[in-house]
């Protein structure tokens, strides 16, 4: 499941949607208020985290669009783009492992479970809202 959420993050997709839906759904799944603040707090971190990643990746996606132009382009130049990519994606999925064990940290098993319980179950219902749209 982490590498789903990571690679859905990362990739601009459903992750960020993960945080969101988690969020809205801690304080039904900690009855804890300390641990509840400190969850919440962590998920606005990871969001956060989300948020530059996607403004970094924005930024060398224009980079990348100028050196796709430029006809006289090397290899090198073309590495040094894909260089910056995985370094900003190596360093945004650094943080959210982190982040997430700190939020792991909060929760009890059955509180855990709880939590992606609700959160799947909102996801199933916008996916079944988007595809009778769809029909």
């Amino acid at each position: 499941m982490i590498l789903a959420i990571l690679f859905a993050v990362l990739l601009g997709g459903a992750g960020d949607s993960w945080i969101a839906l988690a969020s809205k759904h801690v304080s039904d799944s900690i009855r804890d208020s300390a641990r509840e603040e400190a969850a919440e707090a962590i998920l606005e971190q990871m969001q956060d985290v989300v948020e530059a990643h996607k403004s970094r990746v924005l930024e060398i996606r224009r980079e990348f669009d100028s050196v796709r132009r430029n006809y006289h382009a090397t290899a090198a130049d073309y590495r040094a783009v894909f260089r910056k990519i995985d370094k900003a994606w190596v360093a945004a999925e650094n943080r959210l492992i982190k982040l997430r064990f700190e939020l792991l940290r909060q929760f009890n098993p059955k509180e855990w479970v709880d939590l992606n319980t609700r959160v799947q179950a909102d996801i199933d219902e916008a996916r079944q809202d988007a595809e009778k749209k769809a029909s």
